[in-house]
């Protein structure tokens, strides 16, 4: 196997742990607003994904981008990547259920060319990638 895809997961981990530095994460969704959730989210290709096409002409790719770019606009991505046929970010959100909700309304998702999986993630390695 690749060894940079191997390094990718820990290496977005890593990032993720370094931007929140010093800022506590909480695991109780009922907690104040100003402590945001982490989470890893894990894109794969669907049912519908048509494999004689490239990526660019997948059905609902346009509108997967239009919302993967609304999301790193207004701060909900903090990192992401690709690596094999997954994409792979970390993420913040309120709440599991608003982060479910927005990802599951994502049109490459509803129409079945892309799957998608979110996991919580509970940093425990703080300040791995050094500050630019």
């Amino acid at each position: 196997m690749n060894r940079s895809a191997l390094s990718l997961p820990a290496l977005v981990i890593a990032a993720a742990s370094h931007m929140f530095a010093g800022e506590r994460v909480v695991s109780d969704t009922t907690e104040a607003s100003s402590n945001p959730l982490l989470f890893v989210v894990q894109y794969t290709t669907g049912s519908m994904w048509d494999q004689s096409k490239s990526p660019n002409e997948q059905p609902f790719l346009k509108e997967h981008s239009a919302l993967m770019q609304e999301l790193r606009k207004e701060g909900t991505t903090l990192i992401g990547g690709r690596y094999s046929d997954k994409g792979l970010l970390i993420m913040k959100s309120e709440s599991d259920s608003t982060l479910t909700q927005t990802l599951t309304n994502d049109p490459s998702v509803k129409h079945g060319t892309m799957r998608v999986e979110i996991f919580p993630l509970s940093v425990f390695y703080d300040g791995c990638v050094p500050k630019k």
